[in-house]
This record gives structure tokens, C-alpha cells and sequence, in this order.
């Protein structure tokens, strides 16, 4: 090891390169506008492709794309987990729209009442419903009656200015007043009980941050569930729509708990304080598992009690911080005593919190892979570059700056004064990525709602076509790539191509479809909608002239694709 960076590893020189970096920070009255500025790209990084959608699709019935000889008396939508129905409207082949409002619930999904309808074209049944943990999700099934039309226009949802901006700033607001005022009542009550102008001030202005967020959350709920402009918010519908949510159930639970909190300061008694701080705490746990996608992830008796555990260890460890900082700012007399007691629990704290988040990383994720492929990952492992250095500033003020502090030392007094604001900043900042995920979800939703793609290859002696088909999702209609090769594997020229798809065993008429080319050998059969059948048989005829035609033919998995076949891959 060098000299240089031997006198780099001393504590004297990594604390002074700490405390020169801290004392920037802390000065800069831009961090906020930095903090801001990041925190809007992540949004539109992770949030700016993603749907809304916290409950899945599974099934609908009748199914996308399929062609109908009577139109049903019902239709049903089967959702990964239970849904509450919000509106239903049935949109015309003419144009026109219906709503629909015989709506049942069964288990996962609804039964909707269609009317009588004999016009015969193409139909589309609009949805929108709120998920189990709360969050609106809405989509469209396109059937058609007789014969297949052109598609009528179901309205793209159009998001009022600013809202996903507002909810997010709501969400940040309700975050950091629970954690920091529920948080600093539990603390002051066990922590630093003399700390009353310093810690005990700031976590009253946490909770009444808190209670001011929770109407606001309230109508944005509302407003969101029914996609509404702002104006609709002194209507009585958006209100109701956001209490016959589970979220308006947990914002009940935090402002009973931001409640008792401000009671546990208020308490002359430090008895009175503990019961009350430890009351605050059990409620925001509960408010945090009754809602939420991560409390509906299965098994729900193993994600609830992980989420209750894993929020109150956040809120005791947040809510520790501003009390420890103005002991140590003012040389409190509690700051020695505090402080043994802060060492003493927080490692349990920290283990509770780690376990529990580890435990509801495995119940979210369905692959590794869907860390850095999907929003949700991207917001996670952003949360979590924020943790890591959360923890390792908690951890150099333990190991290397807490026994100074009870030796009476003053310079690791100021250092831990001045690294507890960094601390304090890197958790505001671990919370406000953490309300990105208000607009993203979870894996194991995305895996679930997300069409499979399904490909094979079909090939002659003069002639091969690639195919590779994905079928219609929620929020998207089916299209299929062809890419066509002469017998040297280049690409081959048509002047026109055309797919039929093929069932006979289940009585349905070819459909027949013509594609466009999209570049050399490359061409795509776009808004494909087709019945769901296990199987199709597919043929493709190429036309490399006006009177040559190549023909190929073979199947097609819809589901259960095999490696078997036609050269078939899933």
C-alpha cells in the first residue's frame, strides 16, 4: 500500500474529507432543487412506459379478438387478484357508447351485464376497476358480432396536467410526516425524553405535515379512480370512488396514528408518552399492510405482517434521527445516555428492517432479471443505492464516532451533528424514490398481465419465413413480425404477403390478413386480434411477383409453445 493512500485510510483524514463534504452539502441551498430534478428523471425513466396497473388482467370472457355468432348476455373478467368495479361502458361498432351498469363481483374478477345487441361488427367493452391495493387500472376487450369490422376508437385515457407529479409530492409528504412524527414520537418517548424545543418540535411539524397530506391523498385517490380533471374534485363522486378503496382504509389508520403520536408528545407522563408513541407505531404498520401492492403480494399471511414489521422499523429508525441531532448539536446532558440506548436497539432495528425487506423482494420479484428489466426493479435498486449509503454514514456514526461521543470528545460530537443532517437528507431521499412506485407494477403483475411472445420458423426448399407473434394485451392490439429469407438465408424480396390463420377443429373461419413491409425481408401484420385457440395453423403466401407465389405452412403455439414441431420456440 502507497503512503497516499495509506494516509487516505487514517479516520483523521477519511473523517475531514467527510466533514468538508457534509458541510457543502448541508450549505447548498440547491440540493433541494438537485434532489427534485433527479427524482423527475427517475419518475420518467421508470414511470414514463409503464401503465398504472397494480391488479392483472388474467382472462376475459368473451376474449380478445374472438369472433361471435350471438353476442353474450354477460362478459367476465378474471383479475390476478379482487377487483371493486368502477365504470363499464360497451362502445358500438357505429361508434356509439353504452354503459354498462350490472356489475357483479365473483372471487377475482366480475360478471357485467351486456344488452341485447344484434349489430353485427366489432365491439369494444371499457373497463376500469380498483385493485386490491387501491390503485385504479383500467383497459379495453375487443370482441366482434358476425363478422370482424374496423376496431371502434376507445378513448385513450387522458391524465389531467400534473397529476402523477402531485401524487407523488403527496406521497412524499405523507411518507416523511408518518416516519418523522410517529418516528420522533417513539423516539422521544424512549430515546431523548428531554428533548422538547429540538426533536419534539420538528416531529409536530412532521405530523401536521402528515395530517394536511391526507385529504390531499384522499382526493387524488378519487380523482385518479375515476380519471377525472381537477374540477371534479368538489364533486361528491370522486370522494366516494376514493373511499370505497382500500387506501382510504390506511389513510384512516396514519391519521389515527399521526393522532396519537401528537398525543405522545403532548403527554406529561413518560409512561403515558410510551403507550401512546408504541399505539402510533402498531397503527402506522397497520396502514401501511391493509393497502398497498406490496401487502397483496402472495402469501398474503407472510407479505402483511412483513410490511407492518418492515415500516415500523423505518419509522423507528427515522424517527430517531432529528432528536440525536439536536443533542448533539447543543451538547444535551441526554446526548451520552441517548446515545447508549440508540446503539444498543438499532442493530435489532436495522435486522428487522433488512429481513423483512428481503422477505418482500422474494414475494415481488420473479426473476433477477427483473431488477434492471422492469420500472419497479429500476425504482428499487435506486431505493436501494440510497439505503447502502444511508447505512454506511449510520455505520461510521456507530463505529467510529459514538465512542468519542460518550468519551466526552467534542470534535466527534460536531462530525456526528453534522453527519446526522446527511443522514436525515439520504432518508428524504429514500422516500421519495419510494413513492415512484405508486405508478409502477410489481413484477410478478407485469409477468402475469403481459402477453407471451410466441415465434417458429416455416421453410421449403426455396423459401423460409420467421414468425413471431405477439398477441393482444390490455392495453395493446396483437401484431405479427415476419421475417422472409431465399434459400441462401438473404433477405427475400415480395411484392406482397399475405397470413391466413387456420382452425378447422374449432369451427372458425381462415383469417385472412395482409402485411406491410417494414424494411428488407422484413414485414408486420399490425392491430392482429385473433380467438384464443391452443393452436393455429398458419399460411403464409409470398408473392415475389405478379404471377410467382411462394407458399409456406405450419403451426403455431399460442401457449404452450414446444421445441418441438415446426422449429418452434417459446
Amino acid at each position: 500500500m502507497s503512503a497516499a493512500a495509506g494516509s487516505l485510510l487514517r479516520p483523521g483524514a477519511i473523517e475531514t474529507i467527510i466533514r468538508v463534504a457534509v458541510s457543502r452539502l448541508c450549505m447548498c441551498r440547491c440540493l433541494v432543487r438537485c434532489l427534485g430534478a433527479a427524482l423527475l428523471v427517475v419518475s420518467m425513466v421508470a414511470g414514463g412506459t409503464v401503465a398504472h396497473a397494480h391488479a392483472a388482467l388474467l382472462e376475459a370472457t368473451p376474449a380478445n379478438g374472438v369472433v361471435l355468432s350471438a353476442l353474450p348476455e354477460q362478459a367476465q373478467l378474471t383479475f390476478d387478484e379482487p377487483v371493486s368495479p368502477l365504470f363499464f361502458h360497451l362502445i358500438l361498432p357505429d361508434g356509439k357508447t353504452q354503459a354498462l351498469t350490472r356489475v357483479q363481483s365473483i372471487n377475482d374478477g366480475l360478471r357485467i351485464g351486456l344488452p341485447a345487441q344484434h349489430m353485427p361488427g366489432t365491439y369494444a367493452l371499457s373497463w376500469r376497476v380498483i385493485s386490491a391495493d387501491g390503485h385504479p387500472v383500467g383497459g379495453a376487450v375487443v370482441f366482434s358480432l358476425g363478422t370482424a369490422s374496423a376496431a371502434p376508437a376507445v378513448a385513450d385515457e387522458v391524465v389531467p396536467p400534473l397529476r402523477d407529479p402531485i401524487i407523488w409530492l403527496a406521497k412524499l409528504a405523507l411518507y416523511a410526516g408518518l416516519m418523522f412524527g410517529v418516528g420522533g414520537a417513539l423516539s422521544r418517548a424512549f430515546l431523548a425524553w428531554s428533548v422538547h424545543r429540538g426533536g419534539a418540535y420538528y416531529a409536530r411539524h412532521g405530523i401536521w405535515l402528515g395530517l394536511g397530506a391526507v385529504p390531499v391523498s384522499l382526493a387524488l385517490q378519487g380523482l385518479d379512480a375515476l380519471n377525472a380533471p381537477w374540477g371534479f374534485v368538489v364533486r361528491v363522486q370522486v370522494w366516494q370512488s376514493a373511499i370505497h378503496t382500500t387506501y382510504f382504509y390506511a389513510l384512516v389508520l396514519d391519521a389515527l396514528a399521526l393522532l396519537v403520536a401528537w398525543f405522545a408528545l403532548a403527554a406529561a407522563g413518560r409512561g403515558r408518552a410510551r403507550v401512546a408513541a408504541v399505539l402510533a407505531v402498531l397503527l402506522l404498520g397497520a396502514s401501511f399492510a391493509v393497502s398497498g401492492h406490496a401487502s397483496t403480494a402472495s402469501p398474503q399471511w407472510l407479505a402483511r405482517p412483513a410490511v407492518w414489521l418492515h415500516t415500523m422499523a423505518v419509522a423507528a429508525w427515522l424517527g430517531s434521527l432529528i432528536p440525536l441531532f439536536w443533542l448533539a448539536r447543543r451538547n444535551d446532558a441526554q446526548l451520552v445516555p441517548a446515545l447508549r440506548r440508540f446503539s444498543r436497539h438499532i442493530l435489532w432495528v436495522v435486522a428487522v428492517l433488512l429481513a423483512s425487506g428481503v422477505g418482500l423482494v422474494l414475494l415481488q420479484f420473479d426473476a433477477v432479471s427483473s431488477l434492471w428489466r422492469t420500472a419497479y426493479g429500476q425504482v428499487y435498486l435506486a431505493k436501494m443505492a440510497f439505503v447502502a449509503m444511508l447505512l454506511l454514514v449510520a455505520a461510521w456514526n456507530r463505529y467510529r464516532l459514538t465512542a468519542g461521543v460518550v468519551a466526552g470528545q467534542d470534535a466527534p460530537r460536531r462530525a456526528l451533528s453534522r453527519l446526522i443532517r446527511v443522514e436525515v437528507v439520504l432518508a428524504v431521499c429514500v422516500l421519495a424514490i419510494v413513492a415512484l412506485w405508486r405508478f409502477t407494477p410489481p413484477p410478478r403483475a407485469v409477468d402475469m398481465s403481459a402477453p407471451a411472445v410466441v415465434s417458429t420458423t416455416l421453410h421449403n426448399a426455396t423459401a423460409s419465413v420467421r414468425l413471431v407473434f405477439k398477441p393482444a394485451g390490455t392495453n395493446q392490439p396483437g401484431t405479427l413480425l415476419l421475417t422472409l429469407a431465399d434459400a441462401k438465408s438473404a433477405p427475400l424480396k415480395a411484392v406482397a404477403v399475405n397470413v391466413s390463420f387456420l382452425d378447422p377443429a374449432s369451427g372458425v373461419e381462415p383469417l385472412r390478413r395482409d402485411a406491410k413491409q417494414v424494411g428488407p425481408g422484413q414485414w408486420e401484420v399490425s392491430s392482429l386480434l385473433l380467438p384464443r385457440v391452443p393452436r393455429w395453423t398458419v399460411r403464409v403466401d409470398v408473392f415475389v411477383s405478379d404471377f410467382d407465389r411462394v407458399r409456406l405452412e405450419g403451426n403455431l403455439a399460442m401457449f404452450a409453445p414446444t421445441t418441438g414441431g415446426s422449429h418452434m420456440h417459446g
